[in-house]
């Protein structure tokens, strides 16, 4: 089993979870300081959330291709993938 698949199960199964079901018992409650100093994440992490939209052409082929591996993983948002793909292309060839 991948690790996607994976995850994406984990997810489910704990977004079925009721409140009364998760065991709270070993997180400490969050202080007033901390809480205060908290901050959105978007703000902790701005490059994870960095996106921007952009329009490119691709062939036919190579989208239908990125369609049907998000749709066997379960996840119906191919751009990620393609996302994925380009990381990887730029590490490889950095």
């Amino acid at each position: 089993m991948s690790k996607a698949a994976t995850t994406r199960s984990d997810v489910a199964r704990i977004d079925e979870m009721s409140d009364e079901m998760i065991d709270y018992s070993e997180i400490p409650p969050s202080t007033d300081e901390q809480l205060a100093a908290m901050k959105p994440l978007s703000e902790a992490l701005p490059r994870v959330f960095a996106k921007i939209q952009a329009t490119i052409r691709l062939d036919d082929d190579v989208v239908r291709w990125f369609r049907k591996q998000a749709g066997a993983t379960g996840n119906a948002d191919y751009s990620v993938l393609v996302n994925t793909a380009l990381r990887q292309y730029i590490r490889q060839h950095s």
